[in-house]
């Protein structure tokens, strides 16, 4: 039996018995901590020292500013040889966790970086489950944070990187938790509130919690103020405050309404749909932590594992105050099925909610002034908060029954002959088209299909669109002897063809139709209400979740017309207003480009113009479409590989297009040489209006991506504020009980409009779209709107 390469290690039984290793780095004299991650890389297969390349650059920088000498760490990884890319084997890792195991013997504090190290020393779960708590394990410290190779790909993750450090080096002191009092009686609770109303504080900090599902038409558990951070009052609901009508509408009303003092919610837009609309309470969102955190830090973070990602409540409080996980799991479960099983558990957690939120008040209030980001707060979020707030409770009408007869006349014959299609074509009549297993086993095992698709990290055997567009292109090799020509290649091209159009029919058929029709069946009025997130992107435009009806595109020929099922009210008419190339637009303006300011200055067809100098004056509907997506894309800084596999463009025809469009357009390339220039000497781009995107570290690996995001974000962020400020302004000047919004998709908004209402509506909403450019940031430059009208989403166009 061989020597293990490692004491301890189980080497005989590991897979990576044969690669190169990179053998664990001791600390001189007793190691201050441990540094563990994946395996070694590319660099450190070399050297045979671990975080020898890029990311040990990352790494040194990283306990540097913490004041630690990478000579004090012992550096490894949970595996000491290199495995091939992709996934390491867990039988590797299992093999090599004695070894990891001794070394780590007598070591207090270890920072565990990337999934894999995660997993062994915490446990299975996503980092961010684990992310801003320093973990008791065994006898020491574990801190969890990313593997430092993950910042050279993606910038966004070096802030975290730098707080888990700082976490792990040098905690922030105990906290002190607030002081949680609990009233449950009627005149207790009078007394405490009119005992806030007299407080000197201008500013009052407001939770609830709420049972009946993350909509407006839940129901009171406790409604929890805090007017300092140090206590907190929770009005419970065992003493019956929440049927009292007499103490709702004659106590807790007025005081929410009162104009006396100023309300602070942390995502606010939740909890004031719920008071509105269950207790006819007019709640106002006068100050959002949420909303000051995502203004001082545009990541999303949007994950399933923590809904408000970076902006969570428990995680601010975390990464500000050391606060550890509060949470008790009498209260993870209350949120699954609204059973409160310990009233004082749940109390003090709902207590800690408001104080923290408090706390994290007096902290970001300060520095979103000391950075000068006002305008963004007030004017974009807070107001886009309350707007959204009203419009979410609306709805949209989902038609069940042409739902169900769609799925029954039109989807299911059809997925049924793409079924029994695709296995005609392969004669396997067991072949199951949803199984990506399946697929992947016939293009690469048995065709043993090569395309440009496969180059990509960890999807070398995806069936993705990308991955079949080549296929159907006939862009592949194999290596079983098929030529083109061949009658096989044809059956090649067939049945990635058939396969596509089976997933995108049943995607569509799963998502916006079966799962659709249960949500609306649960609804009284057939209703689909959706959550208009204020900071679920990075650029500031909104996005929409459960569900997401700005995935429902416009529709597309050989799919179900899923927009056709979203209905006007009764004697109403859906209105959709547009803004015509608006980020096209934006572009014009901040590049001062003269062909493209002439263009829309003169109301000039741009796609048409670019179809007519590229295919000429006879150009047909396609090549305008053709040239409408290489206008787009170009400005973006897609390449002509990318129209290829977007649009299915021919790689030599989209980069004749980008050669001749860079002539013509030869400012907005010089505007976007200076702008990376700016955004590398001051680390961001700034909107119009005052929206920043950050970059936090530049890297070979991930600058043509940086440089890209910095120039689509100005235009993007532009023509999305542009949306938001017209939507803000049309919810105050239009008639309520004639006209309600229903959703924005991104440059446009749907309303759900009074039919003799109709034409007073559309004048109105031109004007106050049109406008928004010159009134709101003093741009001469037109935009123009299309609206449509219709009976359902699908015929207003």
């Amino acid at each position: 039996m061989p020597e293990p390469k490692a004491p301890h290690a189980n080497c005989e039984e590991c897979p990576l018995l044969k690669k190169p290793c990179a053998q664990t780095i001791k600390a001189i004299g007793k190691p201050v901590a441990a540094f563990v991650s994946r395996s070694p890389g590319y660099h450190e297969s070399r050297t045979g020292k671990p975080f020898s390349g890029p990311s040990g650059k990352v790494l040194d920088f990283l306990l540097n500013e913490q004041g630690i000498n990478r000579k004090d760490v012992l550096l490894t990884n949970t595996v000491l040889c290199a495995p091939d890319e992709g996934e390491v084997p867990p039988a590797a890792i299992k093999a090599c966790a004695p070894r990891l195991k001794s070394e780590l013997d007598g070591i207090s504090l270890v920072i565990a970086a990337g999934r894999e190290a995660v997993n062994l020393l915490i446990g299975r779960g996503a980092i961010d489950k684990y992310r801003g708590y320093r973990i008791q394990q065994e006898g020491r410290i574990v801190v969890a944070t990313n593997n430092p190779a993950l910042v050279l790909r993606d910038d966004s993750t070096f802030p975290n990187l730098k707080k888990d450090f700082r976490r792990a080096f040098n905690p922030l002191p105990e906290p002190k938790f607030p002081k949680v009092e609990v009233i449950e009686d009627a005149d207790g609770a009078r007394q405490l509130l009119h005992h806030l109303h007299s407080s000197k504080s201008k500013c009052i900090a407001a939770d609830i919690e709420s049972r009946g599902g993350l909509t407006h038409k839940a129901s009171l558990v406790s409604i929890q103020f805090s007017v300092d951070g140090r206590t907190a009052y929770v009005l419970g609901e065992r003493g019956g405050l929440w049927e009292n009508d007499s103490f709702v509408g004659s106590e807790l009303r007025p005081f929410l309404e009162s104009e006396d003092h100023r309300f602070l919610w942390h995502n606010g837009k939740f909890d004031v749909k719920i008071l509105r609309y269950t207790y006819g309470i007019n709640a106002r969102i006068d100050e959002d932590t949420l909303l000051l955190s995502y203004d001082l830090d545009e990541r999303s973070g949007q994950t399933e594992k923590a809904q408000g990602g970076y902006h969570k409540l428990e995680y601010l409080l975390s990464e500000e105050f050391g606060w550890p996980d509060y949470e008790p799991n009498s209260v993870k479960q209350f949120k699954k099925d609204g059973v409160v099983r310990d009233y004082d558990e749940f109390h003090e957690y709902a207590g800690r909610d408001v104080a923290g939120t408090y706390q994290l008040y007096e902290l970001l209030s300060k520095k979103v002034k000391e950075e000068k980001l006002e305008r963004p707060y007030r004017e974009l979020l807070i107001e886009g908060a309350e707007a959204c707030s009203r419009i979410e409770p609306v709805g949209f009408f989902y038609n069940v029954q042409a739902a169900a007869d769609m799925m029954e006349e039109e989807v299911n014959p059809e997925l049924r002959r793409l079924t029994a299609s695709l296995r005609e074509i392969i004669d396997n009549p067991l072949f199951k088209p949803r199984s990506p297993l399946q697929a992947s086993k016939l293009f690469y095992n048995d065709w043993r299909i090569v395309h440009a698709m496969r180059d990509r990290p960890d999807k070398d055997r995806s069936v993705d669109v990308a991955a079949l567009n080549e296929i159907i292109a006939g862009r592949f090799t194999n290596g079983a002897g098929i030529t083109k020509g061949d009658h096989e290649y044809d059956i090649i091209i067939q049945f990635a063809t058939e396969l596509k159009r089976f997933r995108q029919l049943a995607k569509q058929a799963d998502t916006y139709i079966v799962g659709l029709i249960e949500r609306a069946i649960q609804d009284p009025d057939e209703k689909i209400y959706t959550d208009l997130l204020m900071h679920g992107t990075t650029t500031g435009r909104l996005s929409s979740r459960n569900p997401n009806l700005q995935n429902i595109t416009r529709t597309k020929p050989d799919l179900p017309d899923i927009r056709s099922l979203f209905l006007a009210s009764p004697g109403r008419l859906l209105v959709q207003a547009d803004y015509s190339q608006a980020e096209l637009r934006c572009i014009a303006y901040f590049s001062q480009d003269p062909e493209l300011l002439r263009i829309y200055n003169e109301d000039l067809d741009l796609h048409g113009i670019a179809a007519s100098n590229f295919y000429g004056e006879n150009f047909t509907s396609e090549q305008r479409s053709r040239a409408k997506n290489m206008n787009f894309g170009l400005f973006y800084g897609q390449s002509a590989a990318t129209f290829r596999e977007k649009h299915d463009i021919p790689e030599k025809e989209a980069q004749q297009y980008i050669d001749w469009a860079w002539k013509n357009f030869s400012s907005v390339r010089e505007f976007k040489t200076t702008l990376i220039a700016n955004m590398r000497k001051r680390g961001y781009v700034e909107s119009p209006f005052g929206r920043r995107r950050r970059f936090h570290l530049i890297t070979k690996e991930n600058a043509n991506a940086i440089f890209r995001e910095a120039f689509n974000f100005l235009p993007q962020s532009t023509a999305g504020d542009f949306t938001l400020r017209s939507v803000i302004v049309l919810q105050r000047e239009i008639d309520p009980k004639r006209a309600a919004i229903l959703i924005t998709v991104h440059d446009n908004i749907v309303s759900d409009v009074k039919e003799s209402y109709v034409d007073e509506y559309s004048t109105v909403c031109r004007q106050v779209m049109e406008n928004r450019p010159l009134v709101e940031i003093g741009w001469t430059i037109p935009f123009k709107i299309d609206i449509g009208v219709g009976n359902s989403w699908g015929a207003a166009k």
